[in-house]
């Protein structure tokens, strides 16, 4: 099996990460429904999105590992077992002029 070679680019490493993490549908659906709608646990956030656990797990996972999410301690919340998830909207922000920089001279 044939596996890609990652295109070589020359862009810088925080213009790589804005894409890596906002470069994804279902990662922005996340990040968007955390900062429009609020805070939410995953079955929240399924309910949301319709989408499936498994594709929303996955993602959240990369969001947590990108640190452009947070996951709450359980207990945060009335139902103490529901770990909730909130967006970073400072990084967030900055993802966003970081990408927009790279399109002005």
């Amino acid at each position: 099996m044939l596996v890609p070679t990652p295109a070589r680019t020359s862009l810088p490493a925080e213009v790589e990460r804005a894409v890596d993490v906002l470069g994804n549908r279902v990662r922005v659906a996340v990040l968007r429904s955390l900062v429009l709608e609020g805070p939410a646990s995953r079955s929240e956030l399924r309910e949301r999105l319709g989408i499936s656990s498994s594709l929303l797990q996955a993602h959240l996972r990369r969001l947590v590992e990108f640190g452009v999410i947070a996951q709450d301690a359980p207990g945060a919340r009335s139902d103490h077992r529901k770990r909730v998830y909130r967006a970073n909207q400072k990084d967030l922000d900055r993802l966003v002029t970081v990408l927009a920089s790279t399109f002005n001279r």
